[in-house]
């Protein structure tokens, strides 16, 4: 499963001064409840949010991503 790397995204909002998920959402123009749900695992990001995300912290896709592999 893809999912947002709660650390690495930490980092990042740290080094942009951002200091909550509400103000990465208004960043990112996402409804709060869509960034909270991807950032606690309840569903895999789109590539529409991964988009909006990054483009909120000029960053790469695999700076936000991890891969967590799927029990067999």
């Amino acid at each position: 499963m893809i999912m947002i790397s709660t650390k690495s995204l930490s980092a990042l909002c740290a080094r942009k001064e951002i200091k909550s998920h509400a103000e990465l959402a208004r960043l990112a123009k996402l409804q709060p409840v869509v960034l909270s749900r991807v950032v606690n695992g309840k569903s895999s990001p789109t590539m529409r949010t991964i988009d909006k995300i990054c483009n909120a912290l000029e960053c790469q896709p695999g700076a936000i991503l991890e891969w967590i592999p799927t029990p067999k």
